[in-house]
């Protein structure tokens, strides 16, 4: 008799732990239905097709995005479907390969994604310090244009960028503010190295004085080399971005992130129901120059939001054949887009 209590103890360890365990696998099971982005559930859809945003009265051509990780593929696949979303690219990632090929193979030709931001914003600098991204011949720089020049060959990458010349103070985190020669020898030699492919380069540059100029410079350097400027100079207004496209026929102007997102004197051009009469005036006159993009956003409503100031603000406010060309004909043009 003196066992009997034992052996009812263990019985209810035994019960108690059988319950732990179906009470965890219901949890987990519940948990698979909000996979992070990039995981198996995520990458079950395909999203290739083009034909997804033909029926909408005017397309947009993505041509400044980055996907982030908040959002999965189905997700993403989602929000271009119900947006009218011919195709995303223009921009580069941060994330590490894995993470890029699971996009891939659920996009494939529809993300037109770019290489050697990762390396470019981050790694070198970080490694080495930021003025080894002006040294052509520094180690790091030689490694990425190598390792860029095998990517481009392959088909890997369609573009270089997003490389970041000048983001004094348009860079959302402090560790990527920075300021270097946007017409060092380290630059031109990935401009150079594009324009062997017939690729553009997307680079991001706070107009100060010294940044326009030596962009000026850059551009002529090859005329080439393809220059996809990045929020048409983040703060330039319409007069300096119209005397640098007027110099300069191998730039193409990227509008994305000229919205209201940005309380920042001058960057602001555009927002839901208005466009600057100034940007309008220049728009009109230079429509094959310019193209429009979504650029990072953090949650499915900033999505949203920008998408309605590209569509209301930006291209309803242009006339109906430089809202087409801006919503996606140059960009198809530029990313060489199969109609």
């Amino acid at each position: 008799m003196a066992n009997v209590p034992q052996r009812i103890f263990k019985k209810g360890l035994a019960a108690f732990a059988a319950a732990t365990v179906a009470l965890t696998l219901f949890i987990l099971k519940d948990l698979r239905v909000q996979e992070p982005a990039g995981t198996a559930s995520g990458d079950k859809v395909n999203c290739s097709s083009m034909g997804d945003a033909a029926n909408h009265p005017l397309p947009i051509a993505d041509a400044h995005f980055h996907i982030l990780p908040w959002m999965t593929p189905a997700e993403l696949c989602r929000l271009m479907r119900e947006n009218g979303i011919k195709w995303i690219g223009g921009g580069g990632q941060m994330q590490p390969d894995g993470f890029i090929n699971r996009y891939r193979k659920v996009f494939g030709e529809r993300w037109r994604v770019f290489g050697g931001q990762r390396e470019h914003l981050a790694e070198i600098p970080q490694q080495h310090g930021v003025n080894a991204l002006e040294d052509a011949e520094h180690p790091a720089m030689r490694q990425l244009v190598a390792t860029l020049e095998s990517d481009l060959k392959s088909g890997r990458y369609k573009g270089i960028g997003e490389l970041l010349v000048n983001t004094r103070t348009s860079a959302t985190r402090p560790d990527w503010r920075r300021k270097i020669r946007a017409d060092s020898p380290g630059v031109k030699a990935l401009l150079n190295l594009a324009a062997k492919y017939g690729l553009p380069v997307s680079i991001h540059a706070q107009w100060d004085n010294d940044t326009a100029e030596q962009m000026n410079r850059l551009a002529e350097s090859n005329r080439n080399g393809v220059i996809f400027l990045a929020h048409c100079g983040t703060d330039a207004s319409a007069d300096q971005i119209r005397d640098f496209l007027s110099k300069n026929l191998n730039v193409y102007c990227d509008m994305s992130s000229r919205y209201d997102r940005s309380k920042a004197a001058g960057r602001t051009v555009y927002s839901a129901g208005w466009l600057e009469p100034s940007w309008k005036k220049l728009i009109e006159a230079m429509a094959d120059r310019f193209t429009a993009g979504i650029d990072d956003v953090f949650s499915e409503a900033e999505y949203l939001h920008t998408v309605k100031a590209v569509r209301e603000g930006l291209l309803a406010n242009l006339s109906p054949e430089a809202a087409k060309k801006v919503a996606y004909e140059n960009a198809d043009r530029l990313f060489r887009i199969s109609k």
